[in-house]
């Protein structure tokens, strides 16, 4: 089980900070991480919509893989995830730093490239660190 811990920093057009979010994810289905926290899930951790977000990730693979390992539920995407439902209209300026308990694998980087990909072609600023 990953932890995917983030500092979200919002910015807008003029440069001024307008919040910082701090949110933490768990890999794992929501029903398989309240299990495993016996049904007291801390408030630290940001637990997404599981129905929304199994929309999100359907096609969520890891072609490197022989067997197309499913990442529908790493904690990479579950942070997209919720950075594009929460916070893509608070802002034009983002910078991002996150830390993982584990390495992020090549599937959830080149996600979070899409992402970067994503915010030029919207003329927003985004930063990962």
């Amino acid at each position: 089980m990953n932890k995917y811990i983030t500092e979200t920093k919002i910015y807008d057009k003029n440069g001024n900070l307008l919040n910082t979010v701090n949110e933490n994810f768990v890999s794992g289905k929501s029903s398989i991480v309240t299990k495993k926290f016996y049904n007291n899930v801390s408030a630290w951790l940001t637990n997404p919509n599981q129905l929304q977000l199994d929309k999100f990730t359907k096609k969520a693979i890891d072609l490197s893989f022989p067997d197309k390992i499913s990442r529908i539920n790493d904690s990479e995407l579950k942070y997209i995830y919720n950075f594009l439902a929460n916070h893509w209209n608070s802002g034009d300026k983002f910078v991002i730093t996150a830390r993982s308990t584990l390495d992020t694998c090549t599937s959830c980087q080149g996600y979070l490239v899409y992402l970067q990909r994503l915010q030029r072609s919207m003329g927003k600023v985004l930063l990962l660190r």
